[in-house]
Order: C-alpha cells, then structure tokens, then sequence
C-alpha cells in the first residue's frame, strides 16, 4: 500500500544523494512495519463508485498489495 511519509531533514550534511538513499531504505522497510491486519483495523477503504465503504476481505486485500494507485476510485480513509 503506498502511503505518504514526512521526513524532517535540519542536517545541512544531507544531500540529494543522500536524502534519496535514505528514501529508498525506509520504502524497504515499511511493508514489514504494517501489516494487512494493522492496516484493516485503522483504515477504511471508500469506493466512490458504488458509494460504500469496502468489507469483503478479498476485495480489501487486493487493494492493500496493490496499493490505491492503479485504482483512483478507491481512497483510504483512517479511522483516527
């Protein structure tokens, strides 16, 4: 699942270079933070064309490894 992620960087060390490195780590090491379960539990899926909030399984699953990005109907909500 693509998500956003803010990184705060005051250290004038970093360059572009590096900023990148460090990008390209933390994407590896997010899908074993979060797991489908984790996900399920703090998030909802809306699909805008049939105006409902997704619950079957199958369907929720699907979107967690596919991410929203292929499918711009369907928009992940938290439940915070």
């Amino acid at each position: 699942m693509e998500r956003e992620l803010i990184i705060s960087l005051n250290n004038k060390s970093y360059d572009k270079k590096k900023i990148n490195a460090e990008i390209e780590e933390i994407k590896k090491m997010l899908p074993y933070i979060e797991s489908f379960k984790g996900f399920a539990q703090n998030n909802e899926i809306f699909d805008i064309c049939n105006r409902r909030i997704i619950k079957r399984r199958h369907k929720l699953m699907n979107i967690y490894s596919e991410g929203t990005g292929k499918n711009v109907f369907c928009f992940v909500l938290c439940k915070n």
